[in-house]
């Protein structure tokens, strides 16, 4: 009682100092519509019109309340509904601070809404209050729905989401699933696995040599492709491109502390690099491929450290390597050049002009304007080769996949120049394309693994015959060899008296 007779004096009191707020009598109103009053029985509110006791006041009213009065639990949560509709249905009706027109005006157009807006309509409390009478009677509405025989109930009207105009969220993976003991870098001391060797075989066939062997969101590498990973060949650029893609998705998992590197592949950029085209045509072909790698990758440059650029000219394969962060610009290659800014052409100058405009007109002034200035630095690597151009594209795959802006603690693993760091590019080899075949990103990846482990069987049963064969050919034919020479050999007879000298003994 006593919170109900506090309620109806903060009521009065604001209907004194209000007078004729339509919203104080829209509360009575509401009040009177949950509390029927029309029954004068104890317990009710009893509200009656100002208006039948003084004809000269009008749009008043005045609440008489029984002294045995009290408020249910679910009359006065039905009250706090109806209260904070009514402040909805004001906010919606309130001019515009800037003298325009509200946004209930009928010229306002739903496109006119900001893009935060839920789209609801005007009426918003007769539309609410409709909806919780149609929960309420479900069953009688299902049973008209039937009659009408599947009509849309035009009373009804979804709210209308509007499309925010915004840029891709950059997705992110919780830190509870990036794990130290998560190998993104492939080891060169381990030795080969039984999926290794299989996949290998099964990579290797000459068969079906155009057929794509990898997919993913619409990115293929066929067959043909994948066999440039044989020993000795030059590699092609898909290959790289592809393996890109697997960094890529490698980063999700990086520490905290490790730099946000993104991988561009050689093929969607190569063609704003010609050196022959205009630089206004190119730069155009550069930015509109740009901007779709970052989109099918969902990556923002605000959320990037490190930007890598493979570069295939003229059969040679090497990296320019762009630190967002440090800013700073490498040019990586496995071949150590006596003069470097003459080994590359205008490649990287084109680059360089392209990418800083990019960041320019992509929101990063001030990057792009620092980033302009500066001077590419060619490192030099203990494991650099003088001349190995067949394993470049190899080279590249590993500088992408260890280098993340310490020159002074990169550790790729291998070997100088020499028969053992041929051996680890072999190791290379196999192992980069069980990672790409085997890769959880490989649409095709359990198929794969299916044909890879029963071609491995295959061929191990295949060598465990040839091994039972050999290692019977060869017993059979000491066996020959021990009685050809048994039939030859001279029997030595020694003297009965062991006293006697060897020379002595009767042979």
């Amino acid at each position: 009682m006593a919170e109900k007779d506090k309620f109806f004096e903060d009521l009065k009191e604001a209907k004194e100092k209000y007078g004729d707020d339509v919203y104080l009598l829209s509360i009575e109103q509401v009040m009177n519509e949950v509390f029927h009053p029309s029954t004068t029985n104890g317990g009710e509110l009893v509200v009656m019109n100002e208006q039948e006791q003084n004809p000269s006041t009008t749009n008043k009213y005045v609440c008489q309340v029984a002294s045995d009065f009290e408020l249910r639990p679910e009359d006065i949560e039905q009250l706090e509904i109806m209260e904070y509709l009514n402040s909805t249905q004001a906010r919606i009706d309130m001019p515009d601070i800037f003298g325009i027109e509200g946004k209930n005006s009928p010229e306002k157009k739903l496109e006119d809404i900001p893009s935060f807006s839920l789209g609801i309509e005007n009426n918003v409390i007769t539309q609410v209050c409709n909806d919780i009478e149609k929960v309420e009677t479900a069953g009688a509405i299902e049973e008209d729905a039937q009659d009408v025989d599947g009509e849309d109930d035009d009373d009804f009207v979804s709210p209308i989401p509007i499309v925010r105009g915004k840029s891709r969220r950059l997705v992110k993976v919780g830190r509870y699933a990036k794990s130290p003991y998560i190998e993104r870098v492939i080891d060169l001391s381990a030795k080969y696995t039984n999926q290794d060797l299989g996949i290998w075989i099964y990579m290797i066939q000459k068969i079906n040599i155009l057929d794509p062997i990898f997919s993913w969101k619409g990115l293929t590498c066929i067959r043909e492709h994948m066999q440039t990973l044989k020993m000795s060949t030059t590699l092609f650029y898909s290959v790289i491109d592809t393996w890109s893609i697997i960094l890529n998705d490698n980063e999700n998992y990086k520490a905290e502390e490790s730099p946000m590197r993104f991988f561009c592949p050689i093929g969607s950029l190569h063609s704003g690099l010609n050196v022959d085209m205009n630089v206004t045509e190119s730069y155009s072909i550069f930015a509109e491929n740009m901007g779709y790698i970052l989109n099918r990758y969902e990556r923002n440059l605000d959320n990037i450290d490190m930007v890598f650029f493979p570069i295939n000219k003229h059969g040679h394969f090497y990296i320019i390597c762009y630190n967002l962060k440090k800013e700073a610009c490498d040019v990586i290659d496995n071949i150590r050049h006596k003069n470097p800014k003459h080994c590359y052409g205008r490649t990287p100058n084109i680059l360089h002009s392209h990418f800083t405009r990019y960041l320019k007109e992509n929101g990063l002034v001030n990057l792009a304007k620092r980033m302009q200035k500066l001077q590419p630095s060619f490192l030099e690597m203990p494991w650099q080769s003088k001349s190995n151009s067949t394993d470049c594209g190899i080279f590249v795959m590993r500088h992408m996949e260890t280098y993340k802006g310490d020159l002074r603690n990169w550790d790729t693993r291998f070997t100088e120049e020499g028969r053992i760091q041929d051996n680890q590019i072999i190791r290379l080899r196999v192992k980069y394309n069980n990672s790409i075949l085997s890769s959880n990103l490989n649409e095709m990846k359990d198929e794969i693994q299916n044909q890879a482990k029963q071609l491995f069987n295959k061929g191990a049963e295949k060598r465990l015959m040839d091994m039972v064969a050999q290692v019977s050919a060869a017993k059979s034919s000491n066996a020959q060899n021990n009685k050809g020479k048994g039939a030859k050999r001279k029997t030595v007879t020694f003297a009965a008296n062991l006293a006697r000298s060897f020379d002595e003994a009767d042979t």
